[in-house]
């Protein structure tokens, strides 16, 4: 099975980590965003790239929001509405984290 792990990736490093050894450990392939090679598309349209090719997207939603984009949402909210429509998303959200007012709302 294909596995894009899904993410801000500052802050949440360590359950990244652990969700691509549980995946791979599995055997599933795993695509993250640090893994993408340098390329001619932006970092966002590469992640979505790597949405469109997953069989399932794993959504790590800590804290932060992200940056947002040009079209108002953080990458990892865009990465959410791509995956929904395709393929199973598997949410995990962090426990006791304090969430700011954008990612309260998009959680």
């Amino acid at each position: 099975m294909k596995v894009f792990i899904s993410s801000v990736i500052r802050g949440l490093e360590v359950y990244r980590d652990a969700a691509t050894r549980a995946a791979r450990a599995l055997r599933h392939e795993v695509k993250r965003a640090e893994d993408f090679a340098a390329s001619a598309a932006t970092p966002q349209q590469a992640c979505l790239a790597g949405v469109r090719w997953a069989d399932v997207v794993i959504l790590l939603l800590g804290s932060r929001y992200g940056d947002r984009q040009a079209s108002g949402l953080s990458p990892t909210h865009e990465e959410y509405r791509e995956a929904r429509e395709r393929c199973p998303v598997l949410v995990f959200i962090q426990q006791n984290a304090n969430f700011d007012p954008d990612q309260q709302s998009f959680v």
